[in-house]
């Protein structure tokens, strides 16, 4: 069965997982494979202005999140592959610098369907991103607002 995961959270599945309606957001899959997937919706912001974290997964602090629940699952990321599909250039190379420093191998890192990767359109529009554990990508589907 398909899990949801919202936006600003975290997911982990051992079949299908997606979540919808991204626009800056990101998206960060770590695949175990025959294990699960976790995503997580990113929201956009780089770094914490607040001397508090506000419960939210953000593009800066995913990878805390995920630690987190991986190692109460007994799995250790740097088994993971990554997928992601960042909502702007600035977050993916966020994301990317993380996992690099966890030594996580990147799979899949892209703009793909964000804003700054499409031709402008007087439709708004958001992305919706899926991904089966053990799988070579994700997929990203466009839908208008």
């Amino acid at each position: 069965m398909s899990l949801y995961v919202p936006v600003g959270n975290i997911g982990f599945n051992e079949g299908p997982i997606y979540s919808e309606k991204f626009a800056y957001c990101s998206a960060v899959v770590l695949d175990f494979g025959k294990c699960g997937a976790f995503l997580a919706h990113c929201l956009p912001q780089l770094e914490n202005p607040l001397s508090y974290d506000n419960g939210a997964v953000h593009s800066y602090n995913f990878l805390d999140w995920v630690k987190a629940e991986a190692e109460m699952k007994g799995l250790d990321i740097k088994t993971a592959r990554a997928f992601v599909n960042a909502g702007s250039s600035e977050f993916l190379e966020m994301i990317l610098k993380k996992l690099e420093e966890e030594g996580i191998t990147i799979i899949e890192a892209n703009t793909e369907g964000a804003p700054e990767s499409i031709k402008p359109t007087s439709c708004p529009y958001v992305r919706d991103v899926s991904f089966t554990p053990g799988a070579s990508r994700l997929i990203i589907t466009p839908k208008p607002l």
